[in-house]
């Protein structure tokens, strides 16, 4: 019996641990996976929606043409060229970084 508490305890322990990054937003690609400055992507992902967001590439904002929930198409920024992390940021809530090739 008592081992059912200390499993419970360790399983909160590890629920209340995540903070919230079940809340922060969650890029699961961006589509295609490589593009041109100027071209349109689509970042895929989760938790999107909020009152103050932007997409950058590296430290460079990209202008937004639609944004709902799962998904946001944005203009990949002039400027920039080679490897670089894309970040939503939703409330100030920064997602995770997602690599991509700007050509």
């Amino acid at each position: 019996m008592r081992w059912r508490h200390i499993a419970g305890l360790c399983l909160l322990l590890a629920l209340c641990a995540c903070g919230d990054d079940l809340h922060d937003p969650l890029i699961e690609a961006i589509l295609p996976d490589s593009a041109s400055p100027g071209a349109m992507v689509d970042v895929v992902g989760e938790r999107f929606d909020g009152v103050t967001r932007q997409v950058s590439f590296g430290a460079t904002p990209a202008q937004a043409v639609l944004w709902q929930d799962r998904r946001v198409r944005v203009q990949v920024p002039a400027g920039i060229s080679g490897l670089t992390r894309v970040v939503v940021t939703v409330d100030g809530m920064p997602s995770n970084p997602v690599s991509f090739q700007v050509q």
